[in-house]
């Protein structure tokens, strides 16, 4: 059943998604069936060929075609039932973080209240907006939980070391009966007001994948308390971790994609974290835990994972982390 005040809040969700038309549709879909209605969806496409477009033209919430040879972003209005969509077709692939930075954008400037924003591989259950916003009044920086596939909890660090500058457990202080304080944020579920984008503008695209929303969730703990809710809202369709058996061990590994980016984009959190609290992190030490993470990736690449080419994505990403 829809919630009866309509009209309390203005909401615009906001996909990012990759090449995934297999999940597109069914995450579509959830937005019909939120027992708090939606006003408007944005879908930014950074696919890499014209299949998710196709997609929706066949759903018929889109209908338009686009030449092969896209050179700017090309943007369609369309319907998915009482819902407004905006579809954004990128000219080309910027990230996860390019995504959400012109999503949000574009839903910011159409006057929206509240930003819900997400990738393509999770699902919100039909009670998901519904139970975040009965927290407003706490936060205005929401993060959901989530669960597997096979229903398993997935726990998330969302704490941000401000020495290390890594995630690590949400300290055990900051659990509430029905959340947690915490001092990031995830682009899986995130809640997000206008008041607090209005202070601390929109993800930085450089970071391309890994970090951004980390880094946003740090500078919207500066303006609001950020919680985390412990009740799984959202189901996670893809397990990001690879593990793999060694000497007797399970270790995760990541994609060589995602294993440059963790050393590539170390430098710029450090240099967006500072840029708002410079009195809270040691740069000396930054640097020199940089250098640490790097060798200790690289013994792992080497030695475990068995990956001769990661060595040299590794040393990549760590000389693009001096240049971003």
């Amino acid at each position: 059943m829809k919630s009866d005040n309509k009209s309390a809040h203005k909401i615009a969700a906001i996909i990012v998604t990759f090449n995934r038309k297999k999940f597109l549709p069914e995450l579509l879909n959830s937005f019909v069936k939120q027992t708090y209605p939606l006003n408007s969806v944005i879908i930014v496409d950074n696919s890499t060929n014209f299949e998710t477009l196709n997609l929706l033209n066949n759903m018929g919430v889109i209908m338009g075609k686009v030449d092969k040879g896209l050179k700017e972003n090309w943007e369609k209005e369309g319907r998915l039932r009482e819902i407004k969509v905006l579809y954004i077709k990128t000219a080309q692939n910027i990230g996860g973080a390019g995504g959400f930075s012109l999503g949000l954008k574009k839903a910011y400037e159409k006057g929206f209240e509240l930003f819900w924003l997400m990738d393509d591989d999770v699902e919100p259950l039909p009670q998901a907006l519904e139970y975040q916003l009965k927290f407003l009044d706490i936060s205005k920086c929401i993060t959901p939980s989530k669960k597997a596939l096979d229903r398993e909890v997935l726990h998330w660090w969302g704490w941000l070391d401000l020495k290390t500058l890594r995630e690590k457990p949400i300290p055990e202080k900051n659990y509430r009966k029905e959340y947690a304080e915490v001092n990031m944020a995830c682009f899986e579920g995130l809640l997000i007001h206008r008041d607090i984008v209005s202070k601390i503008g929109f993800p930085n695209p450089e970071f391309f994948i890994y970090g951004d929303d980390v880094v946003y969730g740090y500078k919207a703990s500066q303006h609001t308390k950020c919680i985390y809710l412990l009740k799984p809202t959202f189901v996670k369709k893809l397990k990001k971790k690879n593990f793999h058996k060694r000497f007797g061990k399970y270790y995760p590994f990541a994609s060589r994609t995602l294993a440059y980016y963790l050393i590539r984009n170390y430098l710029l959190k450090a240099k967006e974290i500072n840029s708002v609290t410079p009195d809270k992190i040691n740069m000396l030490f930054v640097y020199s835990y940089h250098f640490y993470y790097y060798l200790k990736q690289m013994l792992k690449a080497a030695f475990i994972e068995w990956d001769l080419k990661k060595l040299w994505i590794l040393t990549k990403g760590f000389v693009d982390s001096f240049r971003v």
